[in-house]
């Protein structure tokens, strides 16, 4: 009503008036005239009840998408996040993890991507380093010049073949 400018006063009565045709594809012809009658009374009742009505569905629409949000938050953010969480737990300590499986090319695949990608490479150093130390420690010992290490304690922490062989002192004797 207040669309087509129509406001009513208190007590007043409001009344529309519309003509009733019959359309055929060839004529238009009127059959008759309606007039609804409303009070003020009759309009406040009847939108009290389009709102609990519509208030009711848009209720059971909220409570909905407010499910689906929470669902969609776990299976989309909460559930990729603790995986990487526990991934990344495990690398504190020297257990790298495996990759994480993990297919979505949205913002948290691309964090997962990131991280598998650097388990990955972290992986690849640590046996860089392992396969480095292992070749120090047998050029060390089987070096031709005696080689002994001493810590900042003043222990020895290295003793290699060539130190056996001029001091007599066995390495474990040493250590």
């Amino acid at each position: 009503l207040a669309s087509v400018g129509i406001s009513i006063k208190e007590g007043d009565t409001l009344s529309a008036t519309a003509d009733i045709f019959f359309n055929t594809d060839s004529s238009r012809e009127l059959v008759g005239r309606t007039t609804i009658f409303m009070t003020d009374r009759l309009v406040h009742e009847q939108l009290l009840h389009q709102l609990l009505h519509d208030g009711s569905i848009a209720f059971v629409v909220l409570v909905a998408m407010m499910i689906g949000a929470v669902y969609a938050n776990r299976k989309i953010v909460t559930e990729p996040l603790n995986r990487m969480m526990t991934a990344i737990e495990k690398a504190v300590g020297s257990d790298l993890p495996e990759p994480i499986d993990w297919r979505s090319s949205d913002e948290i695949g691309l964090v997962i991507e990131s991280f598998n990608h650097l388990m990955a490479r972290t992986k690849h150093i640590t046996r860089e380093k392992l396969v480095l130390a292992t070749e120090m420690t047998l050029l060390i010992d089987t070096a031709n010049a005696p080689i002994f290490g001493v810590d900042v304690d003043g222990k020895i922490n290295e003793w290699n073949q060539q130190t056996e062989k001029i001091t007599g002192y066995k390495k474990e004797q040493v250590m």
